[in-house]
């Protein structure tokens, strides 16, 4: 999955830290569908990447932990 890059200009102009989200919703509400499926969707809060990474360790980072953290979630 790309992560878009205004991401990290908005994480390098706040200088605070980020809060991940992980949501299983892909499952249920496919892309460039229209049909939803039954299902309980779930959220995880992952732990906050603290400020002042340079751009690609901070974007490696925050993929790292979303991915592992849906994988997860799925059913």
């Amino acid at each position: 999955m790309r992560y878009h890059p205004g991401v990290f200009a908005i994480y390098k102009a706040l200088d605070l830290p980020v809060v991940p989200v992980a949501l299983n919703s892909g499952v249920f509400w496919p892309k460039q569908s229209f049909t939803k499926r039954a299902g309980t969707i779930r959220l995880e809060i992952i732990e906050a990447i603290p400020p002042g990474l340079e751009r690609k360790e901070f974007m490696d980072l925050l993929e790292l932990k979303i991915e592992q953290t849906s994988k997860n979630l799925l059913p």
